[in-house]
């Protein structure tokens, strides 16, 4: 299964892709980042974009699965539950995945600290860094001293 890192990069590029221009809004990350959809108040428009917002973080969340290495059968997801019991793999998986011991609280914790695992949580974090940082020089915001005057 993808790391936590991967699938918060998912929520953080949702979040950039609603971000209107300006401050950062630190509680539209949180609820991205942690696949939280808000009360998206009365207006129908807010609901919609939200519903649309929240289906879009969760197909992401689909596909790192579906791109994820599976080391464990039964191979892939069940993307088209209930409707069909098949699972679904990448032909040619790109993210490495972790075996979680489930077994107890210890040897969950000690899974995610094996040294493929902690492989696998530094790729993921460089690749969070280099998409915050690729995200931003694409986003990057005009200081007010160069924003033209209207004439």
């Amino acid at each position: 299964m993808a790391l936590a890192l991967a699938h918060t990069i998912a929520g953080y590029l949702a979040y950039e892709v609603v971000r209107p221009q300006g401050a950062h809004r630190p509680a539209l990350l949180l609820a991205a980042v942690a696949l939280v959809v808000g009360s998206a108040g009365r207006r129908r428009a807010l609901v919609v974009r939200a519903a649309a917002w929240a289906a879009a973080v969760y197909a992401s969340h689909l596909l790192l699965d579906y791109l994820t290495v599976d080391a464990v059968p039964p191979y892939g997801g069940r993307f088209l539950w209930p409707l069909s019991d098949a699972y679904y793999l990448a032909p040619t998986p790109v993210l490495d995945g972790v075996i979680i011991d489930s077994s107890g609280r210890a040897a969950f914790v000690a899974s995610l600290l094996t040294p493929q695992a902690l492989g696998v949580w530094g790729r993921e974090l460089a690749c969070l860094a280099a998409t915050v940082l690729f995200v931003h020089g694409l986003r990057r915001e005009v200081p007010a001293a160069e924003v033209p005057e209207a004439s």
